[in-house]
């Protein structure tokens, strides 16, 4: 007689799981929306992490597309997109938005279903921009007249035409865990003619080092160093063509508090290390590039210009205090301007002696000095002089970049060299 054989099949539960201090807030969200009887639909980011397949919420993130839209159209998918996007700035590495709540008085229908699969699409290309490995799936909280009862969904934005799945939510005491760590950056990567501007000059070489990095995957530090050598990237470069040439040196010595679940395993806290200092450089050089005016500078004798990139402050979580938010502040900024941002975005209010800016310490013009070589010491040097204009220098060549922290703040450094 044969024995008998069987066959074990694993099913896996995937949860939407809020924190118990988010209830509040998902009251309130309903009440706003009965309150205004021509709102159709209210929007809510949720921020949290996804772990295990389980989404853990920490936070609920209105948006102000609620009070200024009243139908979903392209102009209002796009405004929802840009809210996404700059929610990103204010997070440490470990958390983002890992979905939407919407609360409305119909079911989820076909057209309304294509609108979120377009949401989730640009909002999964927009978090690639941190060069980070994103999830394509997303999860979806519902809530219908005239009850209200959460109703969770999945929904995969790599795939088209898909049917959302059902899951579970609940609510539950979470609890998220801070990672400390730091990290030390110094490399040399040439740029390509066709990266001109200070943006993509960062975004090029932040790419490569990530690409770089992820080949190197280990799951046994916290603290990393790292070290690259560009020497084969210049055979590319035809020299007999060229009157000037672009290096980028990245110089970083980063002290880094990422928020993970307290169930996450170590490569989870890695990769919400390494999710943390690409966000983290990424938004400050583009808000930096956005403040900046350029003039041409060609006749200098020197070519160089120093600028610092903005500071951070930072705030805890009232209710996860690992969880550390963070804005980026030009020189003549206050906490003011954080204050806003924080109850902009989170609709949380913190007074200054809440908001820290101790965790970066200015850079005095010896640091600036230290980071040069002989050779390239400026004679002059122009420390910034407004919140809106840094007064780039640019040389009539490609410029070269170098970009050093010393737990304090980025400075950016902008000389062409000559063949």
């Amino acid at each position: 007689m044969q024995p008998r054989r069987y066959l074990a099949v694993h099913f896996v539960v995937i949860m939407i799981i809020f924190d118990r201090s988010v209830e509040g807030s998902l009251e309130k969200c309903v009440e706003s929306h009965k309150y205004n009887s021509k709102r159709q639909f209210t929007l809510t980011f949720l921020i949290g992490s996804k772990i295990n397949s389980d989404f853990n919420i920490a936070h609920l993130s209105f948006t102000t597309v609620n009070e200024l839209f009243e139908k979903e159209d392209k102009e209002w998918i796009e405004t929802v997109i840009e809210h996404g996007y700059l929610l990103r700035r204010f997070l440490p590495g470990g958390i983002g938005n890992v979905g939407i709540l919407w609360v409305c008085n119909e079911n989820i229908g076909s057209e309304r279903q294509r609108i979120l699969l377009r949401l989730f699409d640009k909002i999964v290309k927009e978090a690639r921009n941190d060069f980070i490995t994103t999830d394509n799936i997303y999860c979806v909280v519902h809530l219908e007249a005239p009850n209200y009862k959460p109703q969770g969904y999945t929904l995969d934005a790599a795939v088209k035409n898909t049917d959302p799945s059902p899951v579970k939510v609940v609510f539950s005491n979470l609890e998220w865990i801070g990672v400390k760590s730091s990290i030390s950056i110094n490399f040399s990567l040439p740029v390509r003619d066709d990266v001109h501007n200070f943006r993509d000059q960062f975004k090029y070489i932040m790419s490569k080092w990530n690409d770089k990095e992820k080949r190197h995957r280990s799951s046994n530090f916290v603290e990393i160093q790292l070290f690259l050598s560009s020497d084969d990237d210049f055979e590319d470069f035809d020299h007999k063509d060229l009157i000037g040439y672009s290096i980028v040196d990245l110089k970083a010595n980063l002290s880094i508090q990422a928020a993970v679940p307290s169930k996450a395993t170590m490569e989870y806290a890695i990769n919400a290390v390494k999710e943390h200092i690409i966000r983290n450089l990424s938004f400050r050089a583009e808000l930096h590039y956005e403040t900046m005016e350029v003039t041409d500078d060609s006749d200098a004798e020197d070519g160089i210009s120093i600028h610092q990139f903005p500071r951070l402050v930072t705030a805890q979580f009232p209710s996860q205090s690992a969880i550390l938010l963070s804005d980026c502040l030009m020189q003549e900024d206050t906490k003011k301007i954080a204050q806003d941002d924080f109850k902009q975005f989170f609709s949380l209010e913190f007074t200054e002696d809440e908001i820290s800016d101790s965790y970066e310490r200015p850079l005095s013009c010896k640091d600036f000095y230290g980071i040069l070589e002989e050779n390239d010491k400026p004679k002059r040097f122009d420390r910034p002089s407004s919140t809106t204009s840094s007064g780039v220098s640019i040389s009539s060549v490609v410029p070269i970049t170098n970009i050093f922290l010393d737990f304090g703040l980025p400075v950016v450094v902008f000389y062409g060299r000559d063949i």
